[in-house]
């Protein structure tokens, strides 16, 4: 996640066929899609990518396992990554 957008990563996605031109990066493996909003997770071609990828899924997602979404914010004390410019 990035303040203005979300990426949506497909790995193997290198092999699933795109031909709406969704998928981005140049990398042989994995993929992404960049979600400007949730309401892109509801178009039917992003649903097709995100069904094949299921299907070609090495390992398959367990349906009956509970997971959860956690998120961190970003303290504004937190130190600088970076040297500031001189």
């Amino acid at each position: 996640m990035y303040p203005n957008w979300v990426r949506l990563f497909f790995l193997q996605g290198a092999k699933l066929p795109d031909p709406g031109k969704h998928l981005r990066g140049k990398g042989k493996v994995a993929r992404h899609i960049v979600l400007d909003s949730a309401d892109d997770l509801d178009k039917p071609e992003i649903l097709t990518l995100i069904e094949q990828a299921l299907e070609r899924a090495k390992v398959a997602i367990d349906a009956s396992n509970e997971s959860k979404i956690i998120i961190k914010s970003v303290s504004e004390n937190q130190r600088p990554r970076r040297p500031t410019p001189k």
